[in-house]
């Protein structure tokens, strides 16, 4: 195929077939045909048959067959040569593996013999091996159950020290006491050990016992160190209340010393700070100012507020530690806590040693009969400085029970202040003024009033409750001095007594028209003025109409049966009612109004205004009424005009209404 070409293979392949040749033949020539020669079989044994295939000549392609059969003989012998030595190997291996056989066999048996032999020691080492695994692992349950349920022998050394310090490791073998205790709760609660949790609680029990009461003296001598003014808390000390809570008893005796302790510091403070003041002198002692009374006692309180105030951060530090906060180590967990009774109780003993020297000054201060204005202010102040103190405190403290009893007395010699200043003006009262102005002894109280109302206005009285509170000052105040400026204008004409009580009330109604709490007394005033308003144009109206004649034909016109003519009657006859029209048109003509004196005398200009309109509405009123009388045909005038020459309309211009 390498030497000779497709064309001449086709070729040949044709005359083949037109000779009619063999079959066989062209069976051949077609399987050359189809023959690939680019296959990768093909190729590689085409360069196989190029090494041995050098001359293509006809001996050659005819001994190719027997060649390449020749050469695969070559190569088979050659590889049998090659795996001779192998065979020999393999053989003496072979030999090697019968004789391992042959021993191994013969150690097979003689260890068949050895187990038959050993058999009942094995047994016995199993069964003792498997129960040593037991008992290990029971060791290490017992020992861990140790470990969780008792306390080394180092940790009972600590117990039994008898020194008065205690350290960390004190605080941690108590914290240890108490985990085994709740670990023995939860033992007897949850399996079946009832009689191991019972006796190891008892162990336990004098374990904790011994260490509380040993925490409880070291408490003890710690709170000696609390009478000092500038006390610093230990981390130790904090720990240790938080450990005495589960000790109620101790707990609370150990509350009651530091209450005392703290007490006998804040009353030496407070007497300290009356008498000597701070450091270096400054601030200066608060007695220094007893002149002052409002001073006094207010620096008094406000040292009261400060030194609750530190006294109460103090406690809390040590009654009410929070979990989260930081401790020194060592710190103890207890379900314990407390409360915030427990706080104002402790408060409570802490400040009942000020409360008597305190309520002492402040009656010292009452007794000396203040001014009614400072009696007033020194109620309020205890009132206020009470309300503040309850939220730290409680209602119940006996400091603030003596700051209610102060601020009661303060109130009575309040009102008894009140009380004799009136009932002195009620036993006296002073002559009005001869302009009918509010008295001096009006203004005065008011203005006291006033005072006193811008101090409760800045109280902290609920605005709900102010009206109420109040109510009983305005009644010893108001009350009596309406009393009284009745009493005073009894000797008036109706005119003036009307002039003087408005002008007395208005000075008592301005001051209150101020505050939202007076709204109710200042509405009653109101009405007072305008009874009095009323009472005082109907009485100037009279006086005017009497004056010109006119009051008589008035009364006389009201009262008329109307069985006759008015012009019968005597007093309404057309000469009286011209006479007396005429004297009215001259008044208006030449002063061109109505001539009042009395309520030009009246201090509010707007009441002035209203009381001049009111008595020239009646006037004009009373005018109309006649003027409609006499126009009326039925009462017998016979020329109307010539006797009321002017209209009520017109007579309303003349008087500005």
């Amino acid at each position: 195929a390498e030497y000779m070409g497709r064309a001449e293979l086709v070729e040949v392949f044709i005359m083949a077939t037109a000779a009619g040749g063999a079959a066989p033949i062209t069976r051949k020539i077609r399987k050359v045909l189809e023959l690939r020669t680019d296959g990768p079989d093909t190729v590689a044994a085409l360069t196989s048959l190029s090494e041995i295939y050098h001359k293509n000549t006809i001996q050659a392609r005819r001994n190719l067959r027997s060649d390449i059969e020749k050469r695969a003989l070559a190569i088979h012998e050659s590889f049998i040569d090659s795996f001779s030595a192998v065979e020999k190997h393999l053989l003496d291996v072979a030999n090697v593996v019968d004789e391992l056989s042959s021993s191994c066999d013969q150690v097979s048996l003689q260890l068949e013999n050895a187990r038959r032999a050993t058999s009942g020691v094995l047994e016995r080492t199993e069964k003792l091996r498997k129960e040593r695994e037991r008992t290990e692992q029971r060791k290490v349950l017992a020992d861990a159950f140790l470990d969780r349920f008792s306390l080394t022998e180092a940790q009972r050394d600590i117990l039994r020290e008898t020194s008065t310090d205690l350290d960390p490791s004190f605080f941690a073998v108590l914290q240890r006491l108490q985990t085994i205790r709740d670990d023995c709760d939860v033992l007897m609660e949850e399996s079946k050990h009832q009689t191991a949790g019972l006796d190891i609680l008892d162990s336990i029990a004098s374990h904790q016992e011994a260490a509380y009461e040993r925490l409880f003296r070291w408490v003890q001598e710690q709170c000696k160190q609390l009478q000092s003014e500038h006390t610093e808390i230990s981390g130790y000390f904090r720990i240790a209340m938080r450990a005495l809570k589960d000790r109620p008893v101790y707990f609370l005796h150990c509350q009651n010393e530091i209450a005392t302790s703290r007490r006998n510091s804040v009353v030496h403070r407070f007497h300290t700070a009356l008498t000597r003041g701070g450091a270096h002198g400054n601030p200066r002692p608060i007695e220094l100012h007893a002149h002052d009374p409002l001073r006094y006692v207010g620096d008094m309180l406000a040292w009261i507020h400060q030194a609750l105030a530190g006294e109460r951060e103090l406690i809390s530090t040590l009654f009410d530690t929070n979990d989260d906060e930081e401790l020194p180590a060592g710190s103890l967990k207890t379900k314990a806590t407390t409360s915030e009774e427990d706080f104002k109780k402790v408060l409570d003993i802490i400040f009942e040693g000020v409360s008597r020297p305190f309520t002492i000054r402040v009656e010292q201060v009452i007794g000396a009969q203040p001014n009614l204005v400072l009696c007033y202010k020194l109620s309020n102040m205890l009132e206020f400085y009470r309300h503040t103190l309850t939220a730290l405190m409680g209602d119940e403290a006996k400091l603030l029970l003596s700051f209610t009893n102060l601020h009661e007395k303060t109130q009575r010699a309040f009102f008894d202040l009140l009380k004799s200043q009136s009932e002195k003006l009620l036993n006296s009262p002073p002559p009005y003024p001869a302009d009918l102005s509010p008295p001096h002894a009006v203004t005065e109280a008011m203005n006291r009033l006033s005072e006193i109302m811008s101090v409760f206005e800045a109280s902290l009285v609920p605005q709900g409750q102010r009206d109420t509170t109040f109510e009983p000052v305005l009644d010893a105040v108001i009350d009596p001095l309406l009393q009284i400026c009745d009493i005073m204008s009894s000797g008036l004409d109706v005119s003036d007594r009307c002039v003087f009580m408005i002008n007395s009330i208005c000075a008592m109604q301005a001051p209150l028209t101020k505050y939202d709490f007076t709204a109710a007394r200042v509405t009653m005033l109101a009405l007072h003025i305008d009874n009095h308003i009323e009472a005082l144009v109907a009485d100037q109206a009279t006086q005017i109409l009497r004056k010109c004649g006119l009051a008589d034909k008035i009364q006389t016109l009201r009262t008329h049966d109307g069985q006759l003519p008015l012009s019968t009657v005597a007093s309404l006859d057309s000469k009286s009612i011209t006479a007396a029209a005429k004297a009215l048109y001259t008044s208006l003509f030449t002063l061109g109004a109505l001539v009042l004196p009395q309520c030009d005398r009246l201090i509010s200009p707007r009441l002035r205004t209203e009381s001049r309109n009111g008595v020239a509405r009646l006037v004009a009123s009373a005018y109309e009424s006649l003027y409609e009388a006499v126009f009326d045909p039925k009462n017998g005038y016979a020329d109307p005009t010539s006797i009321m020459s002017h209209d009520p309309k017109a007579v309303r211009t003349l008087l500005d209404i």
